[in-house]
C-alpha cells in the first residue's frame, strides 16, 4: 500500500508543476519495477484525461481524482452483480436449448484482431501501458498506447508513417483515424490512405494529400501544423454545421481547450522530438542541429554556421550497387575512427546517409556534439576524395553539393572532409567516437575558414522508408 501512496503522491506533484528530474526519475522507477504502482499510474492518467481540462476555481486535482475513483469504484461494484445476474440468465437459457452441442459455430463469429500499426521503439521510450495487452511491435485497432517519455515510430496498415512523442495518450479508432489526447503525432499520410485524420478534444484534422503534425498540451491547447499538402479544419462532432476549413503547406491553427483561436507557435520547437525522429536519429547532444529542410546548397561558402555542426538525412535505403568503401564501426567497445583502416561495405547492402557539415567564417572554433541514431553506424566517410565518390551513391537531388574541380583551385591540399591524423606531429584537429552501442556517434570538429568540415555517416536500413 505504500508504493500506491508514493505514486499518488509523486503523481500530484507533477501535476500540480512540480516537474523536478528527481521527482520524475523516482516515479519511473516506480512504474518499471513495480507492477502494482504501474497499474494506480495508468489509472491515475485515464481517470484525468476523462476530467475537463480546466476545472472549476480552486478545486485541487487531487480531490477531482479522488471524487472520479469513488465513483468508479461505486460503478464497478454496481457492474459486477449485474454482470452476475445476467450471466446466470445466460448460462440458464444455454442450457436449456442445448447450445453446448453446437459449441464450435461460436468460433466463427468472433472478429479477428485487426491490425493498426506496427511500431518501431527507441531506446529512450517509457512505454506505461498499452490497452488491452499486444506485443510490443503492434497496435490493434482500440489499443490505448500511453508514453511517458520518448518517441515511437508506427506505420499503420494503410501505409501512414507517424512519430508520436511523450508524454502522450493515444487510441487507433480504425486503421485511418487516431484519437489524440494529449502529446504530438507527425504524419506522412501514404498515397493509399487518403482522408487519414486524427482526432482531438477540440478539433478533428482530415488529411488531403498531406505531411501534417498535431500537437496536444497538458492545458488542452491543440495546434496543427501542414508541413506539405493540405489538411481539412473540422470541429470534434461530425454533426456540427460548421464548415471545414482547408489548411495548405506552411499553415498552421491553435485553439484553446475552450475552441478559440490562438495564435500559432513555432512548429520547429513544438515538432523537434518528433521531425528529429522521423529522421532516423533518437536524439542530439551539444552544438549540432539536424535540418529537417534540406538547405539549397551545401557548397564551399554557401552554408555557413559559426556555432553549430549542421546535420542532413541524405538518401535513406539505398540497396549498395558494388562495394562501398568506408572507415568501419565495431560494437561493444568505444573507439575512435582511424583514416588507416578502411573496409568494404558489400554490394547490395541497403544503408542510410547523413551528411555532417560545418564550415565558419573564423579558424579555431572547436565543436562537439553527440549524435545517437535509430540504426546501428555500419562506417564513416571522411576523406576528401572518399566523399566524392560517394556523392554519386547518397547525394540528395534537391541540394548542390561541392564539384571537385572548384575546390581544387582552393590553395589547401584537402578542403572538403576531416583532419582524424595529427597535423605537423601536433594532435588531430578533428575526432570521431564512436560508442560502444554503434548507434551513437561524439564529433569533435575544429573548423577553418579555408576549407568545409563534412563527413558522411553510413547507418543501417530505417524503419521510415521515406
Amino acid at each position: 500500500m505504500t508504493g500506491t501512496r508514493n505514486v499518488q503522491t509523486l503523481y500530484y506533484l507533477m501535476r500540480s508543476g512540480n516537474e523536478q528530474p528527481e521527482i520524475m526519475n523516482a516515479l519511473l522507477d516506480m512504474i518499471r519495477n513495480d507492477t502494482q504502482s504501474r497499474r494506480v499510474y495508468l489509472q491515475l492518467v485515464h481517470l484525468e484525461i476523462n476530467l475537463p481540462w480546466v476545472l472549476e476555481s480552486g478545486q485541487p486535482i487531487e480531490l477531482a481524482i479522488h471524487q472520479k475513483m469513488q465513483q468508479r469504484h461505486a460503478r464497478t461494484r454496481l457492474a459486477g452483480i449485474a454482470k452476475l445476474g445476467s450471466l446466470i440468465v445466460a448460462v440458464s437459457l444455454l442450457l436449456a436449448v442445448g447450445i453446448q452441442h453446437h459449441y464450435w459455430r461460436i468460433g466463427a463469429r468472433f472478429d479477428v484482431p485487426v491490425m493498426a500499426a506496427s511500431l518501431d521503439v527507441s531506446g529512450d521510450v517509457v512505454i506505461a501501458g498499452k490497452v488491452p495487452g499486444a506485443s510490443p511491435s503492434m497496435l490493434k485497432l482500440h489499443d490505448s498506447l500511453i508514453l511517458m517519455s520518448g518517441s515511437v515510430l508506427m506505420r499503420s496498415s494503410r501505409g501512414t508513417l507517424m512519430v508520436a512523442t511523450g508524454p502522450a495518450v493515444l487510441e487507433f479508432i480504425d486503421p485511418s483515424s487516431i484519437k489524440l489526447d494529449r502529446g504530438t503525432v507527425l504524419a506522412d499520410v501514404a498515397a493509399g490512405d487518403h482522408g487519414f485524420n486524427i482526432k482531438t478534444p477540440t478539433r478533428r484534422f482530415i488529411d488531403l494529400g498531406t505531411q501534417f503534425g498535431v500537437n496536444v498540451d497538458h492545458n488542452g491547447r491543440c495546434e496543427m501544423h501542414v508541413f506539405s499538402g493540405r489538411v481539412s479544419v473540422l470541429p470534434p462532432s461530425q454533426s456540427s454545421a460548421t464548415k471545414p476549413v482547408e489548411v495548405e503547406t506552411g499553415g498552421s491553427v491553435a485553439f484553446s481547450q475552450q475552441g478559440q483561436s490562438l495564435p500559432p507557435q513555432d512548429p520547429d520547437l513544438i515538432f523537434h522530438d518528433a521531425l528529429t525522429r522521423r529522421e532516423g536519429i533518437v536524439h542530439i547532444e551539444g552544438a549540432a542541429r539536424l535540418l529537417t529542410h534540406p538547405p539549397a546548397s551545401v557548397r564551399m561558402g554557401d552554408l555557413i554556421n559559426q556555432d553549430e555542426i549542421l546535420i542532413i538525412r541524405e538518401q535513406v535505403n539505398v540497396p549498395l550497387r558494388r562495394p562501398l568503401r568506408v572507415m568501419p564501426s565495431r560494437k561493444g567497445e568505444q573507439h575512435s575512427i582511424d583514416e588507416g583502416s578502411e573496409i568494404d561495405l558489400p554490394e547490395d547492402m541497403t544503408c542510410c546517409a547523413y551528411l555532417v557539415h560545418c564550415q565558419q567564417v573564423s579558424s579555431g572554433n572547436l565543436l562537439t556534439a553527440t549524435i545517437q541514431f535509430e540504426q546501428p553506424i555500419l562506417g564513416v566517410i571522411a576523406s576528401h576524395s572518399r566523399l566524392f565518390e560517394s556523392d554519386e551513391v547518397f547525394a540528395r537531388s534537391d541540394m548542390l553539393y561541392p564539384v571537385e574541380q572548384e575546390l581544387a583551385l582552393v590553395e589547401t591540399k584537402e578542403v572538403r572532409g576531416c583532419e582524424l591524423r595529427p597535423q605537423k606531429g601536433g594532435s588531430a584537429n578533428d575526432r570521431i567516437q564512436i560508442h560502444a552501442d554503434a548507434k551513437t556517434v561524439t564529433l569533435t570538429l575544429e573548423s577553418s575558414a579555408a576549407g568545409i568540415d563534412q563527413i558522411r555517416l553510413i547507418t543501417g536500413a530505417t524503419f521510415n522508408e521515406k
